[in-house]
């Protein structure tokens, strides 16, 4: 979860199958809401900007990946407008 709310290493988003985030725990305020955000965009198919140390970044890059969150309680991330919980299944 940390590395979805950090500014680089989501270059492997643009080829990737399958995410797995285990064990969500609670981010703070400004980390859950970037966590969320991505994992939104990855959802929706929306497109996103990946920026990687020394390289110039990737722009408008749409991951194909399917996120699978793994852990005992549903996390608790930014959900205004119901835009991620309803696209959870728990």
């Amino acid at each position: 979860m940390k590395t979805l709310s950090a500014q680089f290493g989501l270059h492997k988003l643009a080829k990737a199958r399958v995410i797995v985030v285990s064990e969500v725990v609670q981010l703070e305020r400004r980390l859950g809401d970037q966590a969320g955000s991505i994992i939104k965009n990855i959802i929706g198919r929306d497109p996103i900007d990946l920026d990687r140390k020394h390289r110039e970044a990737e722009e408008n890059v749409v991951s194909s990946a399917m996120v699978v969150l793994l852990g005992n309680t549903l996390p608790n991330l930014p959900n205004q407008g119901s835009g991620l919980s309803s696209k959870l299944v728990p």
